[in-house]
């Protein structure tokens, strides 16, 4: 007998990192787990820490939007009043919340940097709290004596720790911190990331999403490439995205004289990328270290088979959708390539597609949480 329907409840989310005017790409697969939750129902509320503001007389302001079925909130303060002023403006708006008649029903923090003020508005509003973890600072041992303390406090007292993949989880626990986990992947929005209704043959367009910092390690790709492109006088490269190493890596490109051969095609929206994705053939993913990268199951739902690094969460992404290679090794990383594009037609497209929709879907994902939402709300704290 199928359970009786639960209402949907107010969710405050709290993350770390989040797409706004002054970082539009940031943390672009937070806004997507509250988009995949809110697609069954529930009202989420989103509380963004925007930053100092030396232009504010009051100690702190919240402003908000909407962005579709979401309410964002935007806290500002003014310079040296962030921690003395988060908590209050957090629970300003619990209050807000419940004289509309919608108070919070539990607390949903992204990234372990927000897991403290979760857990202590948890027991102050007396409402549940959880965790999605997707910071690569765990696996790479980047952690600070300060975060590891306040996790190894927060993480155990969260009603659910969810990292986005096993290896991230075992990262967590290889320092100590104790909680009761579950794995929650990334999400994707089926309806802009498809495959191509049909694609020309033969392969030629390799494609690469990333910022332009050192963990990317785009220099890797741009040497592996440059082998293929000897041996193929018929691909190409473009490298979507920028960032602090793009200068050093068109000089790379010009040095290995690959010409027009790469295109450096800047930052792109999320639509244009997927149109970029589908009219390509082989995604590639170069980086030194990797949780679950949104960038690769982005392309695996349009399509695209991955000659990409086995780090992090990739190889649990890709399974047999791809080809993999040891990190920082032009040479295995040029032989996973063409590996791919040799055995191209072996890879298709709506059947990569339908099995990444059916792992990272919003309907998949958002199933999760609804399933995960409704269990804290029934458990005692």
């Amino acid at each position: 007998m199928a359970p009786e329907p639960v209402s949907p409840r107010t969710v405050l989310v709290l993350p770390a990192w989040y797409p706004t005017v002054r970082h539009p790409f940031g943390g672009p697969f937070t806004r997507d787990h509250v988009r995949a939750a809110a697609a069954f129902g529930h009202r989420m509320v989103v509380f963004v820490v925007e930053g100092p503001s030396a232009e504010l007389r009051r100690p702190y302001e919240l402003s908000e939007e909407r962005d579709g079925e979401l309410r964002v909130f935007h806290f500002s303060y003014r310079p040296g009043l962030g921690h003395l002023t988060h908590l209050p403006a957090v629970l300003r708006l619990a209050q807000r919340l419940r004289r509309e008649g919608t108070p919070v029903d539990l607390i949903h923090a992204h990234i372990h940097r927000m897991a403290m003020p979760a857990a202590i508005l948890s027991a102050l509003l007396r409402r549940p709290f959880l965790i999605t973890e997707n910071s690569s600072e765990w696996p790479r041992h980047l952690m600070t004596r300060g975060a590891l303390r306040r996790a190894r406090i927060a993480f155990p007292r969260a009603g659910l720790v969810c990292p986005v993949n096993e290896l991230l989880q075992r990262a967590i626990e290889s320092y100590g911190v104790r909680g009761r986990f579950r794995v929650v992947p990334n999400t994707v929005d089926v309806g802009v990331f498809h495959p191509p209704e049909a694609q020309e043959a033969p392969p030629r367009r390799i494609v690469n999403v990333a910022l332009h910092v050192e963990v990317k390690a785009l220099d890797v790709l741009l040497r592996a490439f440059a082998r293929v492109a000897a041996e193929r006088p018929e691909v190409e490269l473009e490298l979507i995205g920028e960032g602090p190493l793009t200068p050093e890596l068109r000089a790379l490109a010009a040095e290995l004289r690959l010409g027009e051969r790469v295109r450096f095609a800047g930052i792109k929206t999320s639509r244009e990328i997927a149109d970029r994705l589908r009219d390509s053939h082989v995604f590639a993913l170069s980086s030194l270290s990797e949780n679950m990268p949104l960038a690769v199951i982005e392309a695996l739902c349009c399509g695209l088979p991955v000659a990409a690094t086995d780090v992090g969460g990739i190889p649990e992404a890709v399974v047999d959708d791809g080809v993999l290679a040891p990190p920082a090794n032009p040479e295995a990383l040029a032989a996973a390539i063409g590996r791919v594009l040799d055995g191209h037609e072996r890879f298709d497209p709506a059947d990569i597609a339908r099995r990444a929709a059916a792992r990272w879907s919003f309907e998949a994902v958002g199933g999760v949480w609804d399933e995960i939402y409704r269990w804290l709300r029934q458990s005692p704290m």
